[in-house]
């Protein structure tokens, strides 16, 4: 069970998982009578509103949610370059975000997060734009330094569900050059049975092929089951894949929306 966080860890064992992953997504939406197509670009323009509404929603339907399955960067993880950056640029705000607008844009970010080596990224990053390259090459050294923690909300929250023995798993886009260091950090991470790793299979969120997998690979049931995410589009995809969601604003309204789900 916990082992499964480690299958990005390279070599024989990582190859075959992942090989063992890709043949539980083919079957799985093979079995899906149609398989939605669906669009990421609808998705991402789309108008979403009345979140607060949906736990309530979810609950008059009067299902029997036993397992959540949590995003992690910025809803578990108190992750952002500015932590690092914020030094480098001597308190110039201005300044550092110009930089992580022009050069480390969140699209870059999700590069990596997709499979991209972080030195390759920075390497062709800096072609682009060599006025950063100097802040950039410190990507990845500065890296430890963008994640904080654990925001313990969150935390206590993971804890409380499963003390309760609601089944946990993540589905994070994650870079598996710096996933292992969050794992070395972050001891709530153990708390879940396995977590889909957006690196180790060279897909993101929102593409509705890495909600497929986490649903066959950690054999899911949709109906039963609740994602939580900070950004919308995740929440719409996740919602399109047949899954409950809820989107994150905080411990305190995260709290209180699995409160109405029973949950705790």
């Amino acid at each position: 069970m916990m082992s499964n966080l480690y299958r990005t860890s390279g070599g024989r064992h990582c190859a075959k998982a992942k090989r063992a992953d890709a043949k539980l997504l083919k079957e799985h939406i093979c079995a899906r009578t149609p398989t939605r197509a669906v669009s990421i670009n609808r998705l991402k323009t789309r108008s979403w509103s009345g979140f607060s509404a949906c736990t309530a929603k979810i609950r008059a339907m009067k299902l029997d949610i036993d397992t959540v399955l949590f995003d992690l960067g910025k809803v578990l993880l108190d992750w952002d370059p500015r932590y690092f950056y914020r030094t480098r640029f001597g308190g110039d705000d201005a300044a550092m975000e110009r930089f992580l607008t022009e050069a480390v844009p969140s699209s870059w970010v999700l590069e990596t997060d997709a499979g991209k080596p972080i030195a390759q990224a920075v390497a062709e990053r800096s072609r682009l734009y060599p006025q950063h390259a100097g802040n950039l090459a410190l990507w990845d050294a500065g890296w430890n330094s963008m994640l904080r923690g654990e925001i313990e909300g969150t935390a206590a929250i993971l804890s409380s569900l499963k003390i309760r023995g609601c089944r946990l798993f993540a589905l994070t886009n994650f870079s598996t050059e710096t996933w292992p260091r969050a794992l070395q950090r972050c001891p709530s991470l153990a708390l879940f049975e396995d977590a889909i790793v957006s690196g180790e299979h060279r897909l993101v969120k929102p593409d509705p092929r890495i909600y497929e997998l986490a649903i066959a690979r950690c054999r899911l049931d949709p109906a039963r089951t609740v994602f939580v995410d900070d950004l919308q589009v995740n929440v719409a995809a996740a919602r399109e894949s047949g899954l409950h969601a809820l989107h994150f604003t905080g411990p305190d309204q995260l709290r209180m929306d699995l409160s109405g789900l029973s949950l705790l």
